[in-house]
């Protein structure tokens, strides 16, 4: 009975601090984070589609480098897929380690702030142990290891390229 209310009190003091935030696909608000970025926020994903990617530096016309990027996994929100992004790197204090897009159409989401969460983590610091173990597990499984693996085929079909140009 005491983890269950426990449980609800950490709950409802997350659901305080809740902000609506809207990310669209055009070029000025495409990108959530780049590549390297502080993560002040995670974000319940409600509508629209995240692409989750990396970028290449790749030879185009004209023989300058443009940075372009390549999206390895996408999520997408709405009341069948609970996605969440960015809740390790907010936990775990960390920088982004892709580009996250808003992909094909507008991304709809509620967002936590770092800052927050670290008053409520101290609240409740059986929770932080918890979340954060579970964070990290769940971020190497269905983001890290997935869009590694694009990366890798990626860089392996760019080499093939260039050796035969």
């Amino acid at each position: 009975m005491v983890d269950s209310i426990l449980d609800a009190r950490f709950l409802y003091e997350c659901g305080l601090g809740f902000m609506p935030r809207r990310f669209y696909p055009n070029s000025d608000d495409k990108i959530i984070y780049d590549e390297e970025d502080d993560v002040p926020e995670l974000y319940f994903i409600t509508e629209g589609i995240v692409g989750i990617g990396f970028r290449l530096l790749s030879g185009r016309s004209n023989n300058n480098l443009e940075k372009d990027y390549i999206i390895g996994k996408r999520l997408q929100g709405g009341p069948k897929n609970s996605s969440i992004i960015c809740d390790h790197y907010v936990v775990n204090d960390c920088k982004s380690q892709f580009l996250y897009i808003a992909h094909e159409k507008e991304v709809k989401c509620f967002a936590l702030t770092k800052n927050f969460m670290r008053k409520v983590f101290i609240k409740y610091p059986k929770f932080f142990t918890k979340i954060s173990a579970e964070t990290f597990k769940v971020y190497k499984k269905q983001i890290f290891k997935p869009v590694n693996e694009k990366r890798k085929a990626e860089v392996i079909c760019l080499n093939k390229r260039s050796m035969y140009k």
